[in-house]
């Protein structure tokens, strides 16, 4: 694992239970990578008490580990209930951009820009957004070093459509669909194999597994507020599994950390 993976790692660890071991007892429940496990945590924690992530008191063996406010934020992530609350104006942001087909790579960047943003793509070249979008795509056109080649305007009306056969033809929430199933289906396994871990490293892999399980889960998902959600949208649900593992991952990491 890369150390800025494993920085992550160790960072939502801290936030979810581990926050005040001592250094001895922080490696020996999450050790890395067989060959470069220790190495690679003691650069991961250096990286993150450098941003500002991590705080330490003490010094060499008797040294532990707080999470900062800052950490805090940043471990906890993006809560997509904060999108789904969202009010909404009941206005679509409408743009698209004009790139000559000779410039292919720079028509390739913007696309890969706005589909990382999880943008609804209407039809070839139109995308569409609820909210307001002019600030990102100024951002989007700075970052790739692009000239100004967007045009956008905001629509209150539709005619020949309505707001959900916009959602359906913009985003695939077929395929959205299927990533909150897979999820939700699997969500029983995590939580009764968290039950039954008895070690550090059990619980580590699973808990890596269910980190990369919930990602996966939200991987397209442009989170869409609620007036938009389409009909057996399960995203709700899925975030609800996420937040229920969680709570049961912080009691088994105390519970294991009581006994090293």
């Amino acid at each position: 694992m890369e150390v800025r993976g494993y920085a992550e790692e160790l960072l939502e660890f801290l936030l979810w239970g581990l926050e005040g071991l001592m250094r001895p007892s922080l490696s020996r429940a999450l050790a890395g990578p067989p060959v470069s496990g220790y190495r690679t945590q003691r650069r991961a924690m250096c990286r993150l008490m450098q941003d500002g992530l991590v705080e330490t008191t003490g010094r060499g063996r008797k040294a532990s580990f707080r999470i900062t406010a800052k950490g805090r934020q940043v471990a906890e992530g993006e809560n997509p209930r904060d999108h789904w609350s969202r009010s909404w104006d009941g206005r679509w942001r409408v743009f698209s951009f004009d790139v000559p087909e000779r410039r292919r790579a720079d028509r390739r960047a913007l696309y890969w820009a706005l589909r990382e943003r999880k943008f609804g793509l209407l039809q070839r070249s139109v995308w569409v957004w609820p909210h307001d979008v002019a600030a990102t795509l100024e951002e989007i056109v700075e970052a790739k070093g692009i000239p100004e080649c967007f045009v956008g305007f905001e629509a209150s009306r539709l005619f020949l459509s309505d707001h959900w056969e916009i959602v359906a033809s913009a985003w695939d929430f077929e395929l959205i669909g299927r990533c909150h199933e897979r999820y939700v289906r699997e969500g029983t396994d995590y939580r009764q194999g968290l039950a039954r871990a008895e070690s550090w490293p059990a619980v580590t892999r699973l808990a890596r597994t269910e980190r990369a399980a919930y990602r996966e889960a939200f991987r397209v998902d442009p989170w869409l507020p609620r007036e938009l959600w389409p009909r057996n949208y399960r995203g709700e649900q899925v975030h609800g599994q996420h937040e229920i593992f969680r709570g049961l991952l912080a009691k088994r990491l105390r519970q294991l950390a009581r006994v090293m």
